[in-house]
Protein backbone atom coordinates (compact mmCIF):
# COMPACT_ATOMS: atom_id res chain seq x y z
CA UNK A 1 0.00 0.00 0.00
CA UNK A 2 1.58 3.60 -0.64
CA UNK A 3 1.95 6.22 1.66
CA UNK A 4 0.54 9.36 1.42
CA UNK A 5 1.89 12.15 -0.91
CA UNK A 6 3.07 15.67 -0.51
CA UNK A 7 4.38 18.47 -2.59
CA UNK A 8 7.69 19.48 -1.94
CA UNK A 9 8.22 23.49 -2.60
CA UNK A 10 11.94 24.67 -2.94
CA UNK A 11 12.92 27.87 -4.75
CA UNK A 12 10.90 28.02 -8.10
CA UNK A 13 10.08 24.32 -7.44
CA UNK A 14 7.46 21.61 -6.96
CA UNK A 15 8.41 17.69 -7.21
CA UNK A 16 6.27 15.09 -6.12
CA UNK A 17 7.45 12.94 -3.63
CA UNK A 18 5.10 9.94 -2.59
CA UNK A 19 7.06 7.74 0.24
CA UNK A 20 10.56 8.99 -2.11
CA UNK A 21 9.40 6.79 -4.49
CA UNK A 22 9.24 9.35 -7.55
CA UNK A 23 10.96 12.72 -7.65
CA UNK A 24 10.14 14.04 -11.24
CA UNK A 25 10.21 17.43 -13.03
CA UNK A 26 11.86 19.55 -15.14
CA UNK A 27 14.69 22.32 -15.39
CA UNK A 28 16.03 24.23 -17.83
CA UNK A 29 19.73 24.79 -18.96
CA UNK A 30 22.60 26.12 -20.87
CA UNK A 31 25.42 24.03 -22.03
CA UNK A 32 29.19 25.39 -23.28
CA UNK A 33 28.45 22.72 -26.55
CA UNK A 34 25.32 20.24 -27.65
CA UNK A 35 25.66 17.18 -25.49
CA UNK A 36 25.02 14.10 -26.68
CA UNK A 37 21.84 11.99 -24.49
CA UNK A 38 24.16 9.49 -23.77
CA UNK A 39 26.36 11.68 -22.27
CA UNK A 40 23.93 12.82 -19.67
CA UNK A 41 23.03 10.14 -17.02
CA UNK A 42 22.73 9.88 -13.57
CA UNK A 43 21.99 7.03 -11.98
CA UNK A 44 18.28 5.98 -10.60
CA UNK A 45 17.17 8.80 -12.87
CA UNK A 46 15.71 9.00 -16.51
CA UNK A 47 17.01 12.52 -17.82
CA UNK A 48 15.48 13.42 -21.62
CA UNK A 49 16.84 16.57 -23.02
CA UNK A 50 14.58 18.64 -25.25
CA UNK A 51 14.97 21.79 -28.03
CA UNK A 52 13.12 24.62 -26.97
CA UNK A 53 11.70 25.08 -30.20
CA UNK A 54 9.65 21.68 -29.85
CA UNK A 55 8.03 22.77 -26.24
CA UNK A 56 4.35 25.16 -27.11
CA UNK A 57 4.32 25.23 -22.98
CA UNK A 58 5.68 23.72 -20.06
CA UNK A 59 2.79 21.70 -19.41
CA UNK A 60 3.39 19.74 -22.98
CA UNK A 61 6.69 18.35 -21.06
CA UNK A 62 4.49 17.22 -18.25
CA UNK A 63 1.66 15.40 -20.34
CA UNK A 64 3.96 13.92 -22.08
CA UNK A 65 5.75 12.01 -19.12
CA UNK A 66 2.64 11.28 -17.71
CA UNK A 67 1.39 9.57 -21.07
CA UNK A 68 4.55 7.83 -21.61
CA UNK A 69 4.91 5.97 -17.68
CA UNK A 70 1.14 5.22 -18.56
CA UNK A 71 1.61 3.52 -21.71
CA UNK A 72 4.85 1.96 -20.22
CA UNK A 73 2.74 0.18 -17.75
CA UNK A 74 -0.24 -1.09 -19.99
CA UNK A 75 2.65 -2.33 -22.02
CA UNK A 76 1.90 -0.38 -24.79
CA UNK A 77 4.76 1.67 -24.90
CA UNK A 78 6.68 2.12 -28.58
CA UNK A 79 10.02 2.85 -27.07
CA UNK A 80 11.96 0.55 -24.93
CA UNK A 81 13.25 3.46 -22.86
CA UNK A 82 10.50 5.60 -21.05
CA UNK A 83 12.40 8.61 -21.57
CA UNK A 84 12.17 8.07 -25.44
CA UNK A 85 8.84 7.28 -24.94
CA UNK A 86 8.00 11.03 -23.44
CA UNK A 87 9.73 12.28 -26.44
CA UNK A 88 7.56 10.77 -28.44
CA UNK A 89 4.19 12.46 -27.19
CA UNK A 90 6.36 15.75 -26.36
CA UNK A 91 6.60 15.72 -30.12
CA UNK A 92 3.59 13.96 -30.98
CA UNK A 93 4.98 11.77 -33.52
CA UNK A 94 4.74 8.18 -33.60
CA UNK A 95 8.16 7.25 -34.68
CA UNK A 96 11.41 7.49 -32.93
CA UNK A 97 13.37 9.32 -35.08
CA UNK A 98 10.82 11.88 -36.23
CA UNK A 99 10.48 12.86 -32.29
CA UNK A 100 14.15 13.37 -32.19
CA UNK A 101 14.38 15.05 -35.14
CA UNK A 102 11.26 17.26 -33.50
CA UNK A 103 12.41 17.59 -30.31
CA UNK A 104 15.84 16.42 -30.07
CA UNK A 105 19.19 18.95 -29.89
CA UNK A 106 20.43 19.64 -33.08
CA UNK A 107 24.30 20.01 -33.64
CA UNK A 108 25.32 24.02 -32.41
CA UNK A 109 21.78 24.12 -29.90
CA UNK A 110 23.19 25.07 -26.53
CA UNK A 111 19.73 25.35 -24.91
CA UNK A 112 17.70 22.81 -23.57
CA UNK A 113 14.44 21.82 -21.43
CA UNK A 114 15.52 18.87 -19.44
CA UNK A 115 13.05 16.63 -18.18
CA UNK A 116 13.35 14.12 -15.38
CA UNK A 117 12.08 11.47 -13.34
CA UNK A 118 12.96 8.82 -10.74
CA UNK A 119 13.43 4.82 -11.66
CA UNK A 120 10.39 4.45 -9.77
CA UNK A 121 7.96 7.17 -10.93
CA UNK A 122 4.16 5.68 -12.61
CA UNK A 123 1.41 7.47 -14.14
CA UNK A 124 -0.34 7.71 -10.86
CA UNK A 125 2.43 9.48 -8.83
CA UNK A 126 2.23 12.86 -11.62
CA UNK A 127 0.65 15.38 -9.81
CA UNK A 128 -1.60 16.50 -13.00
CA UNK A 129 -2.67 19.77 -10.63
CA UNK A 130 0.42 20.84 -9.40
CA UNK A 131 1.42 24.53 -11.81
CA UNK A 132 4.00 23.68 -14.84
CA UNK A 133 6.49 25.27 -13.07
CA UNK A 134 10.49 24.30 -13.25
CA UNK A 135 12.02 21.99 -10.67
CA UNK A 136 15.02 22.20 -8.75
CA UNK A 137 16.89 18.63 -10.07
CA UNK A 138 17.84 16.43 -7.45
CA UNK A 139 21.57 16.19 -7.09
CA UNK A 140 22.01 13.73 -9.55
CA UNK A 141 20.33 15.08 -12.03
CA UNK A 142 22.24 18.79 -11.25
CA UNK A 143 25.78 16.16 -11.32
CA UNK A 144 25.08 14.58 -14.86
CA UNK A 145 24.25 18.25 -15.88
CA UNK A 146 27.35 19.70 -14.49
CA UNK A 147 29.78 16.74 -16.16
CA UNK A 148 28.81 18.02 -19.35
CA UNK A 149 29.20 21.61 -18.68
CA UNK A 150 25.43 22.24 -18.40
CA UNK A 151 24.18 25.18 -15.96
CA UNK A 152 21.04 26.44 -14.82
CA UNK A 153 19.07 29.64 -17.45
CA UNK A 154 15.75 30.25 -17.63
CA UNK A 155 14.57 29.37 -21.20
CA UNK A 156 11.58 30.41 -23.36
CA UNK A 157 9.56 27.91 -24.74
CA UNK A 158 8.82 28.38 -28.17
CA UNK A 159 4.87 28.92 -28.35
CA UNK A 160 3.62 29.13 -31.49
CA UNK A 161 7.07 28.79 -33.92
CA UNK A 162 6.99 25.57 -31.69
CA UNK A 163 3.77 24.63 -32.57
CA UNK A 164 4.03 25.79 -36.24
CA UNK A 165 7.20 23.64 -36.36
CA UNK A 166 5.59 20.59 -34.86
CA UNK A 167 2.65 20.17 -36.76
CA UNK A 168 2.73 22.69 -39.93
CA UNK A 169 -0.91 23.31 -39.11
CA UNK A 170 -3.19 26.13 -40.47
CA UNK A 171 -4.14 29.59 -39.31
CA UNK A 172 -7.48 28.02 -37.70
CA UNK A 173 -5.63 25.43 -35.79
CA UNK A 174 -3.39 28.42 -34.76
CA UNK A 175 -6.95 29.93 -33.01
CA UNK A 176 -7.30 26.90 -31.21
CA UNK A 177 -3.71 26.53 -29.96
CA UNK A 178 -4.12 29.81 -28.84
CA UNK A 179 -7.06 29.34 -27.02
CA UNK A 180 -5.68 26.92 -25.35
CA UNK A 181 -2.78 28.32 -24.10
CA UNK A 182 -5.25 31.19 -22.69
CA UNK A 183 -7.13 28.53 -21.14
CA UNK A 184 -3.67 26.75 -19.12
CA UNK A 185 -2.75 30.88 -18.09
CA UNK A 186 -6.32 31.22 -16.70
CA UNK A 187 -5.54 27.77 -15.02
CA UNK A 188 -2.51 28.94 -13.58
CA UNK A 189 -0.35 26.49 -15.98
CA UNK A 190 -1.82 23.38 -14.41
CA UNK A 191 -0.27 20.30 -16.62
CA UNK A 192 -3.89 18.45 -17.21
Amino acid sequence: MRGRSRNVRGPRAVWRISDMRCIYGYTTALFPKTPRPEEVRATGYHIQLISPSAVVHPCQLLWGLYHALRESERGRARARRVEVEALLWITGSWQISEAFERGGLKEGEREAFVLFFSEGCTCRDIDTASPCRPADPPAEVLSALRRVGGERKDITPGGREAFRRLSGRDAEEEKLLEEVLRWITLKGGRAL
